[in-house]
């Protein structure tokens, strides 16, 4: 997920959710949600966060994981002060891509 400048969100962030309960993951403690305000986060040249949401630790941008079950789960964006960008619609939240 690429989550863009603050160009159209002042603070954001990603949380991952396990299904049945919508209950934060028990693979690891405080590791759910990844957002703006996120510590040691690498930013691409651009200013945007490029956020990686597997199962696996990956080799490249480890400081950018959100830990993922192998199964399913949900994810919710939430974005503060949000500016007219997002509310107006030529922002809309980033698609997941998978990574090769």
């Amino acid at each position: 997920m690429k989550m863009p400048q603050r160009d159209a969100v002042n603070g954001r962030s990603v949380t991952l959710y396990e299904p049945p309960a919508a209950s934060f993951p028990r693979r690891c403690r405080n590791c759910y949600a990844v957002g703006s305000q996120t510590p040691g986060l690498t930013r691409n040249p651009d200013g945007s966060l490029d956020i990686l949401i597997r199962a696996d630790e990956p080799k490249r941008l480890a400081t950018n994981w959100l830990p993922a079950p192998a199964g399913a789960f949900s994810l919710t964006f939430r974005a503060c002060l949000p500016t007219p960008a997002l509310l107006d619609g030529p922002w809309h939240v980033p698609p997941l891509i998978e990574a090769p």
